[in-house]
């Protein structure tokens, strides 16, 4: 019983890969949004070829998060509208807190931690909370 136990443990710690494929594709529709309201500016280019990329260093912080909502029985194709609109409002944000044409991690960061508050990502369990920044 207890080896059940750890297996399922185990199978929720990490996605499917089909999962994998979902959180991805839910974090590239995410992306787009994000630099809708960005307006024409970029992620900033790593300080080091080696470092990870703005985009990336996002993707890192939210990957568990949809896993977690995905998991919890969230269905992306009903849930998505109000998520999408706080990553716009995130690209937004993110825009005017740059001060040059390009959006660095510690803007980015600052932008995603301000639409925690945003009315269209409330910490129920439908249309918002983990699908949110």
């Amino acid at each position: 019983m207890a080896k059940k136990a750890q297996a399922a443990a185990k199978s929720r710690a990490n996605p499917t890969p089909g999962q994998a494929k979902e959180i991805e594709a839910i974090l590239d529709e995410l992306k787009v949004e994000v630099l809708n309201g960005m307006g024409g500016k970029t992620f900033a280019p790593p300080a080091n070829a080696e470092d990870p990329t703005v985009e990336e260093l996002l993707r890192r912080a939210m990957r568990p998060k949809i896993f977690r909502r995905l998991l919890g029985g969230g269905v992306w194709l009903v849930e998505k509208r109000r998520p999408l609109l706080v990553a716009y409002h995130m690209g937004q944000i993110a825009s005017l807190l740059a001060t040059g044409r390009s959006v660095d991690f510690n803007v980015a960061d600052a932008a995603r931690v301000a639409v925690k508050s945003d009315e269209n990502c409330p910490r129920t369990a439908a249309g918002g909370g983990d699908w949110c920044f």
